[in-house]
């Protein structure tokens, strides 16, 4: 959903709560607002955005918002966002699964691939909340952690992907 065209309409300002609402109602994608890290900032629903969007994907126009008001997006699941704070999305642990079964038909085995994986990310593999697990029978490589982390990883399987 996030990379279809966006299909939203310039309109007149409005209040972010009657944004993120038209957002899900013409895209089908669910914004939800950490209003506990943004209302200290001084983000509340009535908070007045711009109605001018332009951008052409979902994903487009989600994260010029989060842009706009420095914030970053938490991707919940294939329908829903989150907008919250770079230090809120720093400390959220998301579990995730990546298919070494594309990667492993090149030039790496397993063991190679999770070395580089654990070389390059060292010592953040080792703190309290971040756990991984390979699964050799499903070739599938589960990992715990939080988003910078998760970010990292995609990076390394992404370069890996194109050797």
């Amino acid at each position: 959903l996030l990379k279809k065209p966006s299909g939203l309409k310039s309109t007149t300002d409005s209040s972010l709560i009657d944004l993120v609402d038209k957002i899900a109602r013409e895209t089908g994608v669910t914004v939800l607002l950490d209003w506990e890290s943004l209302v200290p900032l001084g983000w509340t629903p009535l908070t007045r955005v711009p109605g001018y969007l332009i951008e052409p994907t979902v994903e487009d126009v989600l994260k010029q918002l989060s842009r706009s008001m420095n914030l970053t997006l938490l991707v919940l699941d294939e329908s829903t966002i989150q907008l919250t704070t770079f230090a809120t999305a720093a400390r959220s642990t998301n579990l995730e699964m990546y298919r070494f079964s594309k990667l492993l038909r090149g030039p790496l085995n397993e063991q190679q691939v999770l070395r580089l994986i654990t070389e390059t990310l060292g010592d953040q593999l080792a703190v309290p909340e971040v756990r991984y697990f390979y699964h050799t029978e499903t070739q599938n490589f589960f990992l715990l952690a939080p988003q910078s982390i998760q970010k990292q990883v995609g990076a390394v399987l992404n370069k890996l992907e194109k050797l």
